[in-house]
């Protein structure tokens, strides 16, 4: 009996090993489908510091009242005297006691050897040949008093025909018209933002000074930029300052419009009135490199075919531009990254053992969260 129960005992030790080492061998685990291999926070690459730029708005009043009236403005104009047609600038200003004017601009460009002219109400009181002026402040022609009159002005800036069968052209910038008048009068001035000043824009303000005593504040003093208004109270002496972002101004590349005006019988003396812009600027690019080793395993589940590579990031720009360069190893990548998330695949057989990874730019920015990931695709 003892003998029959050591054989069955033997027999179920047999049959319960047999069925372990069944089930050892048919493990019901998946394999793993993706591998961090390198995961860090790197933080900011490149130095970035504010700059500031000053475009001079001038001196001037706005309201009801006698000053220095803006009568006519424009950025650029095309005067010409062909063998068939010509073509002038014209403008007009009703005046109501006035007593002498400003006609200024600068030459920015000339074909021919005919001459600019200026004629106020008909007669001429400017007439010279004259040369592009790209470093210089432009020209002031005088308008006296005896070539203006109360009511309607005509103002016209021409070209003569130069030779008998030649052809005149004059390209002119800033064209201004001011004069000595008493009246109800606005102010509009221009300013220019360049691209790299708005993709790195980091703010911009107004600022101006009313004196003493030179001032009759009855009504708010208004000041718009690109048609919104930034600034609406009324002002008592002292100096001021405005502050100007992308939204409340809608700030744009290029030229911008600001407008100073005031209503009833308000008059304001503005003086000094000027913009500055701020932007960043990457004083010094930087670059970041990091030295990444696989391991055993981590090279086995790398150089399986069914494994795709790539590297994942957080991105944040801090300075234009943005673009962002990717050694890694003998292979380069380049790439103008959003901020936030971004994936960059890698070529297959980049990775090794040993690897040096760098990233850099010319602009400056932030890494967070940069992960060198292996995983096989799902089905």
């Amino acid at each position: 009996m003892e003998q029959a129960f050591v054989v069955v005992l033997i027999a179920g030790l047999t049959i319960f090993g047999l069925a372990y080492v069944s089930m050892e061998g048919f493990s019901t685990d998946e394999p793993e489908n993706q591998m961090v291999l390198f995961n860090k926070t790197v933080g900011t690459i490149g130095d970035v510091t504010e700059d500031l730029r000053t475009e001079e708005l001038g001196t001037f009043t706005v309201g009801e009242g006698r000053g220095e009236i803006q009568a006519f403005r424009s950025d650029e104009e095309t005067v010409s005297h062909g063998r068939i047609f010509s073509d002038s600038l014209n403008f007009q200003y009703n005046a109501s006691q006035p007593r002498n004017g400003t006609l200024s601009f600068r030459v920015i460009g000339r074909e021919g050897s005919g001459s600019v002219y200026v004629d106020v109400n008909g007669n001429r009181i400017f007439e010279e040949p004259m040369v592009s002026d790209f470093s210089g402040t432009g020209t002031d022609i005088e308008v006296g008093q005896s070539s203006l009159s109360a009511g309607v002005n005509n103002i016209e800036i021409g070209t003569t025909k130069g030779g008998l069968l030649e052809s005149t052209e004059y390209l002119l910038e800033d064209i201004e018209f001011e004069i000595d008048d008493r009246k109800y009068h606005e102010r509009r001035e221009t300013f220019s933002m360049y691209t790299h000043e708005f993709e790195n824009f980091r703010g911009a303000e107004v600022g101006f000074r009313i004196p003493a005593d030179a001032s009759a504040p009855g009504e708010p003093l208004e000041i718009r930029v690109n048609d919104n208004t930034v600034s609406e109270q009324s002002r008592a002496q002292g100096e001021y300052t405005v502050n100007l972002t992308e939204q409340n101004s809608d700030l744009r590349p290029g030229q911008n419009e600001i407008h100073f005006l005031t209503s009833g019988q308000a008059f304001y003396d503005i003086e000094n009135a000027y913009i500055e812009v701020g932007y960043a600027v990457t004083s010094d690019p930087e670059s970041q490199t990091e030295e990444i080793q696989l391991s055993e395993s981590e090279l086995d589940f790398v150089n399986n075919d069914d494994t795709d590579e790539a590297l994942n990031f957080e991105y944040v720009n801090l300075n234009n531009p943005n673009n962002l360069q990717i050694d890694l190893n003998n292979e380069s990548y380049s790439l103008n990254p959003q901020n936030g998330q971004n994936t960059q695949a890698l070529d297959e057989g980049v990775l090794e053992e040993n690897n040096i990874l760098t990233l850099s730019s010319q602009g400056s920015f932030r890494i967070e969260n940069l992960e060198l990931v292996s995983e096989r695709p799902q089905e």
